[in-house]
């Protein structure tokens, strides 16, 4: 019979899991299974979050756990750095602000995972979707753009509507996909293509969201065949799935179910992370 773990045991697992989890995030709640954290040999993921993918649009999400789950297979223009306190050139390898306008230079040699070259094109193609979906909970975000432009393959051309410091904050993390599959509405996409790390195989409403590596992926190349993103909305059965070995990394873990408040403490802050890019 096998014997239920104690509240302290069960404490310490988590610490050392938490622990194992600084290899892949600095977000106190996203956990990893210490075994999965010391094996090198790891071909397959398996991530539980609090909630599944609900859509097959990357733009009806604005939470960080899946706007990271769509971060694997589409990539933004600009990305946070939060060493520098700034932002980094992803898709874009440079960027310049002159009055109401934002210019992107995008890297090229950049193609999508059917083989398609990034261009211009695909980035206003995408905007217009985050503007126009009805599904699009992005939309506010570029509520200040006014016009686009691509003046060639490589440069996009950003008006606002009024000058912005903070406009670079409104593309930060707005991914991108081809834009043949942006110009088309609703869940008719069935299979979302983009330019990152990964390539989308399979999906299950709310349920199980399944990703290959992308073999030509034209940066780093990533260390994992295939991440599973599983859907366990109760905390202590996400827990149970990692000690078990069910799942390999979860999130959104309450910070106390690792750290246990000390007697008399204040009251406990409430965290969100991000998921980590395996």
């Amino acid at each position: 019979m096998n014997k239920k773990p104690s509240p302290s045991s069960r404490r310490e697992f988590l610490k050392r899991s938490a622990a194992a989890g600084a290899l892949f995030t600095l977000a106190p709640i996203t956990v990893v299974r210490s075994a999965f954290a010391q094996s090198s040999s790891r071909t397959r993921v398996t991530v539980a979050h609090g909630v599944g993918v609900y859509s097959l649009s990357p733009y009806a999400v604005n939470t960080s756990p899946l706007q990271a789950v769509w971060g694997s297979v589409m990539e933004p223009l600009i990305d946070a750095d939060y060493e520098k306190r700034g932002y980094r050139g992803v898709l874009a390898e440079s960027w310049e602000m002159k009055g109401t306008k934002l210019q992107f230079k995008l890297r090229k040699n950049i193609r999508f995972h059917d083989g398609a070259q990034l261009t211009s094109r695909d980035v206003i193609a995408s905007f217009k979707r985050i503007l126009t979906d009805k599904q699009s909970l992005q939309a506010p975000n570029l509520q200040n753009v006014g016009e686009m432009d691509a003046p060639d393959d490589h440069t996009v051309i950003l008006t606002l509507k009024k000058s912005d410091a903070n406009a670079l904050e409104d593309i930060n993390s707005r991914v991108i996909m081809k834009h043949s599959v942006a110009e088309k509405m609703g869940e008719a996409d069935n299979r979302p293509i983009g330019t990152g790390p990964f390539k989308f195989t399979s999906w299950e409403r709310s349920g199980q969201f399944v990703l290959r590596r992308h073999d030509n992926y034209w940066g780093q190349a990533p260390k994992i065949d295939e991440v599973i993103y599983k859907s366990i909305q109760e905390d202590a059965a996400r827990i149970a799935a990692l000690e078990s070995g069910q799942a390999d990394v979860i999130s959104n873990i309450p910070p106390q179910s690792a750290y246990p408040r000390p007697a008399g403490a204040g009251p406990s802050a409430d965290f969100s992370g991000a998921e980590p890019r395996l």
